[in-house]
């Protein structure tokens, strides 16, 4: 699940026997020490109506969107048998609730993703009505299955709720812990394969 990500590339993985969602690109709430003003600085929506609704008073809300899914294997995604369930989700239309969508071009796209049981997306079809990143548009409204699902996965709702139509998703064992990684070499250059245009790579810039 990437929260909030925006221009992320998600390619040559292998995803296999995720219970909910393989990949799921979907929005970020987080408060802001700052207040509003750091909030829509950044381009954001500040304790706009979809915040207000799930109780948890003013916060940022950050949507997704420009992010590339594609040369991607998938294999046994969905087990948990809840509706939208399965190897791809895109979760980022908020425009009922004041937020624009993502215009032609600027949405999320999804293209070259093999299961060969057949690719499962939540809307459906993503990779046909998405798959071009020169034309994509947003992917699932307030007004989608999938919309409840999250909440109901990040236990945000209970299974009683309506939007949550009965699905129970498994809480974390907590006994589970990943080992910290160990320490990873850096690139030399990193800039050499960046665009320019990023502010720190930018010669003269601080870094």
């Amino acid at each position: 699940m990437v929260a909030g990500g925006r221009n992320d590339t998600i390619q040559q993985n292998l995803f296999v026997n995720n219970g909910a969602w393989a990949v799921a690109l979907v929005p970020f709430i987080s408060g802001v020490a700052s207040g509003p003003s750091d909030c829509t600085s950044a381009g954001e929506v500040w304790d706009n109506p979809f915040v207000d609704a799930l109780g948890g008073g003013p916060a940022c809300f950050f949507n997704d969107f420009g992010s590339n899914t594609h040369g991607n294997l998938f294999e046994k995604n969905g087990s948990f048998g809840q509706p939208t369930n399965g190897d791809l989700a895109d979760l980022s239309d908020f425009s009922a609730v004041g937020i624009p969508a993502a215009s032609p071009g600027q949405g999320n796209c999804w293209h070259g993703n093999i299961d060969p049981a057949g690719v499962s997306s939540s809307p459906a079809n993503l990779q046909q009505t998405n798959g071009n990143c020169a034309t994509a548009g947003p992917g699932a409204s307030v007004a989608d299955p999938l919309f409840g699902q999250v909440l109901c996965n990040l236990h945000q709702l209970p299974p009683s709720d309506p939007l949550c139509n009965g699905a129970v998703y498994p809480t974390q064992d907590p006994s589970f812990s990943l080992m910290p990684l160990p320490p990873q070499p850096s690139l030399p250059d990193p800039c050499s394969l960046l665009p320019r245009t990023i502010p720190w790579c930018v010669p003269g810039h601080n870094k």
